[in-house]
């Protein structure tokens, strides 16, 4: 590869204006002011990837416990973002449920966002939903019929090259859920998910260009 050429390229492109340059670039940007620009240039065309990349900066120095002046920003720039990025909008959910952006968690409303991120198929949204507080606000037998439906897409090859560690985490959240209830309650859960993936299989699918 010629990096010095492709970083040429990408520089010129970002100068002139094309936001998907212009976040690529700000990865590799030393000037955290310059990187910054770069962002909020992308950010101010209404580019998801960018506010995605904004969003999860501040969560990261809210993570270390830095100070920041718009923290309250993370939930605004998620939710736009995770209009056309799944996994944004799991991270809404995540970071809703444990009151991470200076808001108070809440957790129904993170139930919602986590939900159509697992429609979606987004690789993490089914194990998130099993550890994570917006995921405990279901009953047993929803919760595991979204895990019977993100192994099904795991094992079409729809999670690419997370599948094991994905299945790992299959192996462990499904038993459990499964311990203690006997073969003929296992059956509701069981129907549930045939009938998450007639409606949203495909769509999970088509997200991750397995269809």
């Amino acid at each position: 590869f010629d990096f010095g050429g492709i970083e040429q390229r990408l520089r010129a492109a970002a100068e002139a204006g094309d936001p998907a340059s212009a976040t690529e670039l700000a990865q590799f940007a030393r000037d955290p002011a310059r990187r910054e620009a770069l962002v909020q240039g992308a950010i101010s065309k209404n580019y998801a990837p960018a506010m995605y990349a904004a969003a999860a900066n501040l969560l990261v120095a809210v993570q270390r416990g830095q100070t920041t002046e718009n923290v309250s920003k993370i939930r605004e720039l998620l939710k736009t973002a995770g209009r056309s990025i799944p996994k944004a909008k799991l991270d809404l959910a995540n970071c809703m449920s444990l009151g991470c952006d200076g808001h108070p968690a809440d957790t129904r409303t993170a139930m919602v966002f986590g939900v159509d991120a697992a429609r979606d198929g987004e690789p993490t949204a089914f194990l998130s939903m099993a550890r994570m507080p917006w995921g405990r606000q279901m009953p047993r037998a929803q919760l595991l019929a979204w895990q019977y439906f993100g192994d099904r897409l795991n094992e079409a090859g729809c999670m690419g090259d997370a599948y094991i560690a994905t299945s790992l985490g299959f192996a462990q959240t499904i038993p459990t859920l499964e311990k203690g209830a006997p073969p003929q309650l296992l059956e509701a859960p069981k129907t549930q998910a045939e009938t998450l993936w007639k409606d949203h299989g495909e769509r999970a699918k088509k997200e991750n260009g397995c269809s």
